[in-house]
Order: structure tokens, then sequence, then C-alpha cells
């Protein structure tokens, strides 16, 4: 080997050695969070950018940046990185097998918010008076 080898060899080594604290750093820092609802993950933080996934529910994402109330993630079954709303994110593992509850009430019970019963409200028959519905129980009651 030639001394202009050699010299290529060891900036190579030097640059290597120079890179591998922030490699290691940033291997060993990723931040995993799990999709609370399931979401489009978008090419750009916005609503109108291009949909180039979309998230199930309880599949877990790789943080990369977080910016106002988006999250850039990586997908780590297809490798692809997009934006996905933060709201749709907790770092609470979610079992979706496991439950029978709709996405919106573990969306809640992910944000630490507890779920006592839904009431719907709907027009009644009589001007000025209200329906309720129970959800639990399809019971209506006029106001």
């Amino acid at each position: 080997m030639n001394m202009k080898n050699i010299f290529k060899t060891m900036l190579i080594m030097n640059s290597l050695l120079l890179a591998a604290p922030a490699i290691f750093a940033q291997a060993f820092s990723q931040k995993t969070m799990y999709v609370l609802k399931a979401d489009s993950i978008k090419q750009k933080a916005s609503v109108f950018g291009k949909t180039i996934y979309v998230s199930k529910l309880g599949e877990s994402l790789i943080v990369l940046e977080e910016k106002g109330s988006w999250t850039k993630v990586q997908v780590p079954v297809t490798g692809e990185t997009g934006w996905i709303k933060s709201k749709s994110l907790t770092k609470k593992k979610v079992n979706a097998d496991s439950t029978s509850a709709d996405t919106d009430e573990i969306a809640l019970a992910g944000k630490g918010q507890e779920i006592t019963r839904e009431v719907i409200m709907k027009p009644a028959s009589k001007e000025g008076s209200i329906v309720t519905v129970d959800a639990d129980t399809d019971e209506e009651t006029e106001e």
C-alpha cells in the first residue's frame, strides 16, 4: 500500500469514528409510539398532504420529529416516513385484538379520560323539546 492509500484509509476510519457517537445515540434513543386511532400518514404535516400510508389501531411507529400538532414517524413494516396527527398517537401500547371498544373510546381512554356513557341528542316531535337517546340502552326520553 502506498502512502496515498494509507492516508485515504486513515481519513475514512477517522470520519467513521467521529460519526459513530451520533449514529449510536440516534439508534438507541428511538422513541416508539402506538396508534391510538387509525389515521392517515401524510407526505407533509398538513391535512392537504398526500396520504402515503393509513395506520392501524395498535400499530407501533418510530417517532422522528414533532412539529406543532403533527409527529413525523417511520412505519417499521414499510420503512416509509411521513406525518401523522399527534392526537392519534399514545405512549401506551394498545392491544387492538383484546377489546370490543370502538376506536373513539380507545382514543379517549389512551388520553387518560374515563368513558361512562354516551348520550345522543336529536330533534323532538314537539317544538321546543329535545329527545335524549341513551346509547347503552337505546331508551328515548323527550323533554
